[in-house]
């Protein structure tokens, strides 16, 4: 599973609490700077499920 990497990540955006805080803009989870190496990065199963979306796409044309 991959790993947050904070705001090298163009989804990762600073919010408030004097910017110590961190929003994922892709499920819309606020966690603490502190804690990036812990969270797990949702980009992956976002991948997935619209790779599953494109494939049934594909078999209605």
């Amino acid at each position: 599973m991959l790993k947050c990497i904070g705001l090298k990540c163009p989804y990762c955006q600073e919010h408030l609490f004097r910017e110590s805080y961190l929003t994922c803009s892709i499920d819309g989870v606020s966690f603490r700077k502190d804690v990036i190496r812990k969270i797990e990065c949702c980009l992956e199963d976002e991948l997935e499920s619209l790779q599953k979306v494109l494939v049934l796409i594909k078999k209605e044309q």
